[in-house]
């Protein structure tokens, strides 16, 4: 009764080896009792023990409990087929019964895969068999035993179905004296090309359509996205890329591979920030859809915005990788802040019933990140203040000329700007005066603004801000020395945090305000501002997106082309220096923080920072103090000085030798293979003739020469005879400028000349526009002329 109990019960006895411990009804086994004997594999039972395979009554007869079971990838032998086909001389399948080739069948088919079944034949193998060598021969004898009867190895092979490749592979390995089977793909640690395209195409477009949580390591895509569409998106560009159907990873591959390379990219449906108004109405719109109509119109609307909103991450991101290459071209700065709940003081681990309620003070951290040609590509720094002073555009224009000022050393000749899309302390009158103000006074040569959409602005610098969260939620922060460490140590590479409690602000709105032009409208939108120098003044010009061209770009009333906008009708002075913003205590309630940080956290905190504490609230009217005599210049000509000396040192490194050299190696990487003639030869003419007397001196002329493959050919006459002339070549294209074709004679450089008759000139005359290239009138006439020359040679 022992077997019956294990299979009554659903045990693992005797069916542990069917893989991963396993468990099935005791209705497949039913057909197993017209046997003298059960065996499974290699573990037999003899026919003395007492076999009940009664099915037991279930508390739920209605519907019994289903167990889950591997499917069987291949159905069951009919057992009347099996038993009569042949093996051997001794019949051996005679002896076996109809459930003994079911039980038996069915048993193998239910071990969990290929490789399991494989490991299966190789272990009765082994356990029936042995070898011997028969004239240097290995010889393999196999005795096997299956429901306690001798059978040859054929009718072992029809009853399991098991193909004779099958059964000799498992043999062969048993004379290599292999064990154990693996599969093939055992160990293996890369990916499929297919695969890895489908990574780095999710990579880059995530990194780029994505936003950068500023309190974890998250990733969030667009809510108007879905694992579908994606998917849907990368087989579409795939396609037109040429790629077939098989070089394109599955739907269901292509979450695992998401889930498992790529699992900090998410799209969350709900999260703590605000989302872009016109994802959520599109998405909305698109759920209340009824025709394919509709929702087609949707699908264009929104990959049109997801298109613009990619393109300007593109554009920060190209700019940040080339002020990392090139950083005496390009200097990129990044500026935002960071969400001030999570930087509360004093900031514990853990929070108990005693201190959850009480006051804490509001700190606030504004991040930047300069990119520029250090060993790490970048300098982040963060700026840390107690909101006494206004969070407006006096503390983006102060952090930013100190940024400016600690990387004053790799200043560059351009500045690319990165900011939040807020008109309050960022996108107004007196940040983009102040960006005209530093090129007007030769601080950078040019600078670009530039604004993500609304609800796409998080990049890199709030990944800096999750890296701080993440950093305070694995150490208590008891003051603000505390938050200073754990800033600057959460960060690779360190962040420099720069305190302003002690740190006094310029009012630079204040002092801007006399010199601005008047009331500008219409800036909310624009998402590029450049700023740069026509005629030795500097212009303001907007643009929505970064695909669109600059404007303005009208005709003024004396006909000129207007350069851009004038944000200053005058420039202020070298002394003349703003005052300083006076700080406010307004919102900081001091008396009742005084009362619960130092007395009512009580042992929570240790001694040194209760007594930082009381220090602090005895000394907080010192914050509002701002020194009384103005200095005599500040950091905005410190920086002028500073940017002149390096151009200055940069001009005189530069070897003006250097420049020419390239254009000689241009020149001759450049050169066409030179033409071959032989003394005496001449090349083949056009058959036809025209009126050559009016080809004069200068002219520009087109001329066919069969020795030459490309066409047209272009050149200048310099001098000619009756009946032939002198051109200097020139090189170019249909679709690209012409220049003069030079050749090198040792060092120096002799214009490329030919010898022609003046039948090959076939049409000249002619000019070269204003971008020194083909006109499309010239274009036309000269396709004909050539066509001409090309079927009358043919003919």
């Amino acid at each position: 009764m022992i077997l019956a109990t294990a299979l009554g019960n659903k045990t693992e006895l005797g069916f542990d080896t069917l893989g991963s411990g396993t468990v099935y009804e005791e209705n497949n086994f039913n057909l197993l009792s017209g046997g003298d004997e059960l065996s499974f594999g290699s573990a037999q039972f003899d026919s003395d023990i007492e076999v009940d395979l009664t099915p037991r009554k279930t508390s739920t007869p209605e519907r019994p409990p289903t167990l889950k079971r591997r499917r069987i990838s291949q159905p069951i032998q009919n057992p009347l087929r099996v038993l009569s086909k042949e093996c051997c001389e001794e019949k051996c399948l005679d002896s076996l019964s109809k459930n003994d080739v079911i039980s038996s069948e069915r048993c193998f088919k239910m071990l969990p895969s290929e490789t399991s079944q494989s490991q299966f034949i190789l272990d009765t193998i082994r356990e029936h068999s042995f070898t011997k060598t028969v004239k240097d021969k290995v010889v393999v004898e196999t005795n096997l035993i299956l429901k306690g009867k001798r059978v040859c190895p054929k009718s072992w092979q029809i009853v399991h179905n098991v193909t004779e490749d099958r059964w000799k592979s498992c043999k062969d390995k048993f004379i290599q004296g292999i064990i154990t089977i693996t599969h093939k793909n055992c160990g293996r640690t890369g990916s499929r090309d297919k695969t890895t395209a489908a990574i780095g195409w999710m990579r880059f477009l995530f990194e780029r359509i994505g936003d950068y949580m500023p309190h974890n390591s998250e990733i969030h895509l667009p809510c108007c996205y879905s694992k579908t569409s994606l998917h849907a998106r990368m087989r579409n560009e795939f396609l037109a890329r040429g790629i077939s159907e098989n070089g394109i990873i599955c739907y269901d591959h292509f979450t695992r591979v998401w889930k498992m390379h790529l699992p900090e990219f998410k799209i969350c449906k709900k999260s703590g920030f605000a989302k872009c108004t016109i994802c959520t109405n599109l998405k909305e719109l698109y759920e209340k859809a009824t025709t394919n109509f509709e929702r087609e119109k949707i699908n264009g609307l929104l990959k049109l915005h997801m298109d613009q909103v990619e393109k300007e991450r593109k554009r920060y991101h190209y700019h940040r990788e080339k002020a990392e290459k090139e950083p005496e071209e390009l200097l990129t700065i990044i500026i935002d802040g960071m969400d001030q709940n999570k930087t509360d003081l004093p900031h514990l681990m853990t929070e108990d019933k005693a201190t959850s309620n009480l006051l804490k003070l509001r700190t606030h951290i504004t991040g930047s990140i300069v990119h520029t040609g250090v060993t790490s590509g970048k300098i982040p720094f963060a700026h840390i203040d107690v909101n006494q002073i206004p969070h407006d555009s006096n503390l983006t224009m102060n952090i930013l000329l100190d940024v400016l000022s600690e990387v004053k050393t790799h200043l560059a000749k351009v500045l690319y700007l990165q900011l939040d899309n807020c008109f309050r302390e960022n996108k107004n009158r007196f940040l983009l005066s102040l960006m005209e103000l530093m090129v007007e006074i030769n601080v950078f040569e040019e600078i670009f603004v530039s604004f993500l959409p609304v609800g796409h602005t998080h990049e890199n610098v709030d990944q800096m801000f999750s890296k701080i969260s993440t950093k305070l939620g694995h150490r208590n922060t008891y003051t603000i020395d505390d938050l200073e460490e754990t800033v600057t140590a959460s960060y690779t590479p360190p962040i420099k945090s720069c305190g302003l409690l002690k740190k006094p602000l310029y009012n630079i709105k204040d002092w801007l305000l006399p010199h601005i032009t008047g009331k500008m409208q219409g800036h909310s939108k624009p998402h590029n501002f450049r700023f740069h120098k026509v005629g030795g003044r500097a212009y303001m010009q907007y643009r929505l997106w970064c695909t669109d061209k600059w404007q303005p770009t009208t005709i003024d009333a004396n006909g000129d082309q207007v350069p851009g906008l004038r944000c200053l009708k005058s420039i202020p002075g070298r002394d003349d220096v703003p005052s300083f913003v006076i700080p406010s205590l307004e919102k900081m309630d001091a008396d009742a923080l005084n009362l619960d940080i130092p007395r009512r956290y009580g042992m929570r905190l240790p001694v040194a920072a209760v007594q930082w504490w009381n220090d602090f609230f005895t000394n907080v009217k010192e914050l509002e103090k701002v020194p009384s005599e103005t200095p005599s210049s500040w950091i905005l000509y410190d920086l002028k000085d500073h940017a002149v000396e390096k151009r200055n040192l940069r001009n005189q490194i530069e070897d003006p030798r250097v420049g020419q050299n390239v254009m000689d190696i241009e020149e001759r990487l450049t050169l066409p293979c030179p033409r071959v003639t032989v003394t005496g030869g001449m090349p083949v003419m056009a058959d036809h003739v025209d009126n050559y007397n009016s080809i004069a001196v200068n002219d520009m002329i087109a001329i066919y020469c069969p020795e030459y493959d490309e066409i047209p050919q272009i050149g200048k006459v310099l001098s000619r005879d009756d009946d032939k002339f002198i051109i200097h070549w020139y090189k170019g294209s249909w679709r690209t400028a012409w220049k003069p074709f030079y050749l090198f004679q040792g060092r120096k450089r002799v214009p490329y000349q030919d010898e022609e008759p003046v039948e090959a000139a076939i049409y000249w005359g002619f000019s070269l526009n204003g971008r020194n290239m083909l006109s499309k009138e010239t274009q036309i006439i000269l396709h004909e002329k050539y066509d001409d020359v090309i079927v009358s040679l043919q003919d």
